[in-house]
């Protein structure tokens, strides 16, 4: 007799040999195909909100992109005003031509501007800017030399009164000798 046999006279052995046969299918169906789909579909799940998090990341520093363009321009323009005060280059014939276009808008006759010689020496260690002395010699009344040092306050460039000297001029009544030790200064560094 065969096991066929068997189950055709014991209906219910057949039965249950069918149930246990179909939960061992569903059981290996469960741990060999729907286990490793649901662990993918977890890791899957989990990419995504990491995906998510970095895109909500880009979105904010992309929206703060204007802001930051704004501060980088602001930037710009301090440092473009810092070096109108300090320039790094050492080239005074700019400063020159402003000093004596200044004197002749206060009325001021300029016997001479010059830099003083042998006074541009190094920056020495440590020192990020080199002072610059210029000598200015004119003649003019009280009024134009207050004209004069009041354009030199509003000048863009960093300039210092370090020595005046008046006495009084041959040039004629309310006409002064005027010698004017200004010191000006440039930046030694490399940004």
């Amino acid at each position: 007799m065969s096991l066929i046999d068997d189950f055709r006279k014991d209906p219910r052995q057949a039965a249950v040999l069918m149930l246990v046969l179909t939960a061992a299918a569903a059981a290996a169906y469960i741990f060999l195909v729907l286990s490793p789909q649901a662990s993918r579909i977890s890791r899957t799940f989990s990419d995504i909100k990491k995906k998510d998090l970095d895109i909500k990341k880009a979105e904010a520093l992309i929206g703060r992109t204007a802001m930051m363009r704004k501060m980088i321009e602001d930037y710009d323009n301090k440092v473009a005003s810092y070096e109108k005060i300090l320039p790094a280059e050492h080239g005074l014939s700019g400063l020159l031509e402003d000093l004596s276009s200044m004197a002749k808008e206060s009325n001021m006759r300029i016997v001479g501007i010059v830099p003083v010689p042998g006074s541009q020496g190094g920056a020495g260690k440590g020192k990020v800017y080199d002072e610059i002395p210029i000598a200015v010699s004119a003649t003019c009344g009280y009024h134009e030399l207050g004209g004069f040092l009041e354009r030199l306050d509003d000048y863009e460039r960093l300039i210092k009164v370090a020595d005046i000297q008046i006495a009084s001029g041959r040039s004629g009544p309310g006409r002064n000798d005027v010698e004017l030790l200004l010191l000006t200064y440039v930046l030694t560094v490399e940004r």
